[in-house]
C-alpha cells in the first residue's frame, strides 16, 4: 500500500555539530490563509510548482483540474481550468511537473484508429497558467485491448536536474514485464530513452519504487515471488526483493540481488550515493512478513554489482519497551505492521530511516431482522506510531526513536490521517493531527485517538541529530476552521513547508517556516 507519492530519499540529513556560541533557533512561525475554496466538491489534488513568488497547485472542481497560483502571503492571485481540449481531440490529465522553474503540463490520448496510447507535453505560462498551443508528441504505446493500454508515470532527480517518463508496455499474461523509459533534461531536451525488459514474468514482479538519480540512471526495485503472488507459503515468505538499473551507457539490465543470510526482508529502500555506489537498507525479521526485529544496512557496487558492506541489528530492549512489557521486550518480540516509507540519506553516508505502523481492516455486521435485514462493511484505518531508526555508515544503529500517534477512522481512507515529513538542516520534523489530550503526555502514557473534530491539534515534532524529540502545537482544527491532511502537504524549500486543509466547504492554507 502507498500512502504517498512523494519521496523524501533525496534529502540529507545534516550531521554537522552546531558552532559554538551559535544563538538558539527561531521557534516555528506559521503564516494561516483566508478561506481559498468555497465548495464540499472542491479538493486540493497536488502541490505542483513553487518558486521566489509563491505556490502553483492542482486543485480538482466539479470533475475538472484547476490550476491555481498563490503568493508567498497565501493569496489566490490566479486560478485557470485546464485547456485539455474539446470533443474527439480531448485529452486526459497525466501530471504537472516542475523541472528547475518551468512547469510543464502532461496529457495523454488514446487514438483508436492507430491503438496506440499518446502522451503530450506542454508548458505551462506560469503568469496566465495557460499551456503552450503547440503540443509536443513525447512517446506513445501500442496495445490490443483498450483495456489494457498501459499508463505513463514520472520521476525526478534528487536535484530536479532530469525527468523520467516511463511506462508499462501492456499486459501480456506469461511474459517478462515490460517498460518504457525517457530521460529529460531542463527545457525537456530529450537525454536517452530505451524499453527494459525484464528477466522476470509479469504477474510475479511488484515493483515498488523507480527511481532517477542526478546522471539519469535509472533503478527500480520490487518483489519478485515464487510460483505465485502471495507474501507466505507454508509460513514463510515467498519472495525477495531485486534491484534492476538502466542506463543511457550500458546495453543490458543490472540486476542485484537484495538479501540476507539467513534472515526475512520485510521492507526496503534503497539511494543512489553516486555513481558507484547504491545503499539498500530497512527492515529483516525472523518470523515472517509483517513483522520486524532490527534494521540492516547494504552497500553495493554499481558497477561489479558485488556486496560491499552488510550489517543488521536487531532493535534493543530499551525501545522495544515503549511498545511492550519489559519482559517480551527482553525476550525480543518482534514490532508488527510498519511501512518503510523513506530513507533519508545523512551527510555522511549514514540513513534514517522513517516507518509508520498502518493497517486496514473490514468489520461486516448484520442489522435489522426477516426482510430488513441487511449487511453492513465497515472500513478501519489505522494509522499509528512512526518510528526513525538512524543507521551510521558502518551500518550500527546509532538510535531509535518512536513518535507515538493514533489515527484510527472509519471508511475514509485515512483522509486527515498519517503525517508529513520534512529535512530541515540537521533535524527532521514530522507533523501530524493529533488530540490535544495527548500534548502532556509522558513516555508509557496511553495514546488518545485523533478524533477528526474540531478539539483536534495539528502538532509538530522535531527530532535532532542526537535523536532529541520535542514536541509542540502548531494550531487547533478550531482556531483554523479547517482539518489538515498530511498526506498532500509538503516541503517547498529549504525551510518552508506548505500545509492545507479542509472542512466542508472551507478550505485554507498555511505556511510553516522552520
Amino acid at each position: 500500500m502507498i500512502k504517498r507519492s512523494l519521496s523524501l530519499s533525496c534529502c540529507l540529513f545534516g550531521l554537522l555539530v552546531a558552532a559554538s556560541g551559535q544563538t538558539t533557533a527561531p521557534k516555528p512561525q506559521v503564516m494561516l490563509s483566508e478561506q481559498i475554496g468555497s465548495s464540499k466538491k472542491e479538493t486540493l489534488e497536488d502541490i505542483v510548482g513553487y518558486d521566489r513568488s509563491g505556490y502553483y497547485v492542482l486543485k480538482y472542481y466539479k470533475g475538472k483540474q484547476v490550476l491555481a497560483r498563490f503568493s508567498k502571503q497565501l493569496t489566490l492571485e490566479r486560478s485557470a481550468g485546464l485547456d485539455l481540449g474539446k470533443g474527439s481531440e480531448k485529452r486526459e490529465y497525466e501530471r504537472i511537473v516542475q523541472i528547475r522553474e518551468k512547469l510543464y503540463l502532461f496529457t495523454s490520448k488514446n487514438e483508436s484508429k492507430t491503438k496506440h496510447n499518446v502522451l503530450y507535453a506542454q508548458e505551462l505560462d506560469k503568469t496566465t497558467l495557460q499551456p503552450a498551443p503547440q503540443l509536443l508528441r513525447i512517446t506513445h504505446m501500442e496495445y490490443d485491448k483498450r483495456r489494457n493500454d498501459g499508463g505513463f508515470q514520472f520521476r525526478l532527480s534528487a536535484d530536479s536536474s532530469a525527468l523520467l517518463v516511463h511506462y508499462n508496455l501492456p499486459y501480456d499474461k506469461g511474459s517478462p514485464e515490460k517498460f518504457g523509459f525517457l530521460v529529460y533534461e531542463p527545457g525537456l531536451k530529450l537525454r536517452w530513452q530505451k524499453q527494459m525488459t525484464l528477466p522476470y514474468p509479469d504477474e510475479l514482479f511488484a515493483v515498488s519504487s523507480i527511481k532517477l538519480d542526478n546522471q539519469g540512471g535509472v533503478y527500480l526495485m520490487g518483489k519478485l515471488y515464487q510460483g505465485k503472488v502471495k507474501e507466505k507459503r507454508r509460513g514463510l515468505p515467498n519472495f525477495e526483493y531485486r534491484l534492476l538499473s538502466c542506463t543511457a551507457s550500458g546495453n543490458a539490465t543490472k540486476e542485484y540481488n537484495i538479501r540476507l543470510r539467513d534472515k526475512f526482508i520485510t521492507d526496503v529502500q534503497f539511494a543512489v550515493k553516486d555513481k558507484n555506489q547504491i545503499i539498500c537498507s530497512g527492515f529483516y525479521s525472523e518470523q515472517g512478513v509483517y513483522s520486524i526485529k532490527g534494521a540492516f544496512f547494504m552497500t553495493l557496487d554499481a558497477g561489479s554489482k558485488a556486496v560491499k558492506s552488510q550489517h543488521l541489528q536487531e532493535f534493543d530492549a530499551d525501545f522495544l519497551s515503549e511498545f511492550m512489557s519489559e519482559t517480551k521486550a527482553r525476550k525480543g518480540k518482534e514490532l508488527y505492521e510498519y511501512d518503510l516509507d523513506d530513507l533519508v540519506m545523512r551527510e555522511d553516508g549514514g540513513v534514517v530511516l522513517v516507518a509508520e505502523q498502518y493497517y486496514h481492516y473490514v468489520h461486516t455486521y448484520y442489522s435489522g431482522t426477516g426482510a430488513n435485514r441487511f449487511m453492513n462493511t465497515v472500513h478501519y484505518y489505522n494509522y499509528h506510531d512512526i518510528i526513525a531508526v538512524n543507521i551510521n555508515p558502518d551500518g550500527k544503529i546509532a538510535w531509535a526513536r518512536k513518535i507515538p500517534k493514533h489515527q484510527t477512522s472509519v471508511n475514509d481512507g485515512g483522509f486527515f490521517s498519517s503525517y508529513t515529513l520534512s529535512v530541515i538542516g540537521s533535524k527532521l520534523y514530522f507533523l501530524f493531527n493529533d488530540s490535544p489530550r495527548n500534548l502532556d503526555n509522558s513516555p508509557g502514557d496511553r495514546t488518545v485517538n485523533f478524533s477528526g473534530r474540531n478539539s483536534s491539534v495539528v502538532v509538530l515534532v522535531q527530532l535532532d541529530k542526537n535523536g532529541n524529540l520535542e514536541k509542540m502545537p502548531l494550531f487547533t482544527a478550531k482556531d483554523s476552521d479547517v482539518i489538515t491532511r498530511p498526506k498532500v502537504c509538503e516541503q517547498v524549500s529549504s525551510n518552508e513547508v506548505i500545509l492545507y486543509g479542509q472542512k466542508k466547504s472551507t478550505h485554507k492554507f498555511a505556511r510553516l517556516t522552520l
